[in-house]
């Protein structure tokens, strides 16, 4: 459907990786790839114990209070008490609860279990998913401007995890907006186009664009030299001459 998209970014979200893609006139740039994805919002990685999370504690209790209203079968409960050790996988589920086959084939009420609505009118949690999007777009500014590549006209997201984007607000033209802000104050020049960004409407199925393939190029003989990172603190791209010592301990 976006066939026409030359200058585009494609940004695919996942639960523990965030791959992204540039692409310019039917060509792919640049492929990279950072740990930075949706299990970062509902984990703390860097404990030995993962096992409560701020915004899944408090959503947990009220939807399940609202289940064990509706599951007379005792069959979505168990889940509850499985997962309640492991956040991420938690926040998964309750993502997944308002198109819970068992939900609509017992044509039970599922108002109240849509996850990323109760998100969407939570204003004391926005700002985590606030700083989770500008990161990821920092970063992309951020390769933009070392690689001297011109802005994007299209950032096409795909990937179960982009769905929590859209806690920012169900608007596209309002994110877009913001998403040039960071743009321009990060490379430091205006945009020169508009921005579109794709993927995130209610029809779309963020998964589903992930398994067709947000972006397709037969003519890339060797996709892995595309393959690169950008090393944070020294404003470019790592080479292959690159160690360890090479961060600078600013950034350290």
């Amino acid at each position: 459907r976006e066939g026409s998209a030359t200058d585009m970014v494609t940004i695919d979200i996942g639960g523990g990786t965030t791959d992204i893609a540039f692409a310019k006139n039917r060509e792919i740039q640049l492929l990279t790839s950072f740990r930075f994805a949706a299990n970062s919002l509902f984990e703390n990685p860097l404990a030995t114990l993962n096992t409560s999370n701020g915004i899944i504690d408090y959503y947990k209790k009220q939807i399940c209070s609202k289940i064990a209203g509706i599951d007379k079968q005792n069959e979505i409960r168990p889940i509850f008490d499985e997962l309640a050790e492991r956040p991420a996988e938690m926040a998964s589920f309750m993502f997944g609860l308002k198109d819970n086959i068992y939900i609509k084939q017992n044509g039970l009420d599922n108002s109240g279990l849509d996850f990323l609505d109760l998100l969407q009118n939570d204003e004391d949690f926005k700002i985590v998913f606030i700083l989770f999007y500008a990161a990821i777009i920092y970063h992309i500014a951020k390769i933009i401007k070392a690689e001297g590549y011109d802005y994007p006209r299209h950032l096409a997201f795909s990937g179960n995890g982009s769905r929590v984007i859209s806690v920012l607000s169900p608007n596209s033209k309002t994110l877009a907006s913001f998403t040039r802000i960071i743009f321009e104050k990060v490379v430091g020049k205006p945009m020169d186009k508009n921005l579109d960004i794709i993927g995130l409407n209610s029809q779309s199925s963020p998964k589903e664009s992930t398994c067709k393939g947000g972006m397709f190029d037969s003519f890339v003989s060797n996709p892995s030299e595309l393959i690169k990172v950008y090393m944070c603190g020294n404003e470019r791209l790592v080479t292959e001459k690159d160690t360890y010592k090479t961060i600078l301990p600013e950034y350290q």
